[in-house]
């Protein structure tokens, strides 16, 4: 018959198993400490953006005209707004009512760039976060470093043996 998971021996060792070796793990380390720095380097960018628009930003009073969720079932509301006799519309992570009426920042050089959301707050949230993982990177970094270091050192002549 099929056997429960409470009648297994719980002595005996997994069927199964992966075991990463040195190797594979300095690489996982250093994939991590690419997209980490990758990351980071977006987020920077994404702020000195928002900060050039933050020094040039209008408002504009706009509608929420559609309740939704994004993937990460965070509400996405929908809005509507007119600037300079255009109507324009935009989408923005905010927690207004349907119908009510909301400030909309703009970049008054392209309007269709607005938020809900201050630029000058979207810079500085975008900066620290690109500081926190800084930080992370750096820690990547010095352990992949020893990881590195401690393999190159202690290379073990029967793991680069091929199999026959």
């Amino acid at each position: 018959m099929f056997e429960t998971d409470f009648e297994k021996n719980v002595d005996e060792p997994p069927t199964q198993s992966y075991k990463l070796t040195g190797g594979q793990f300095a690489i996982w380390l250093s994939g991590m400490l690419a997209v980490s720095l990758g990351y980071a380097l977006w987020l920077g960018y994404s702020s000195r953006v928002d900060a050039r628009i933050a020094q040039r930003e209008r408002t504009a009073i706009g509608v929420i005209t559609s309740v939704g969720s994004n993937w990460s079932k965070h509400p996405r509301n929908h809005y509507r707004f007119s600037f300079a006799g255009t109507a324009y519309e935009g989408a923005d992570i905010a927690y207004p009512f349907l119908g009510k009426k909301v400030t909309v920042y703009l970049d008054p050089d392209d309007p269709s760039t607005n938020s809900l959301t201050q630029f000058s707050t979207e810079s500085k949230r975008s900066h620290d976060n690109m500081i926190s993982l800084l930080y992370v990177s750096v820690g990547l970094g010095i352990v992949s470093a020893i990881v590195w270091t401690n393999l190159i050192i202690n290379k073990d002549p029967e793991e680069n043996e091929q199999p026959e």
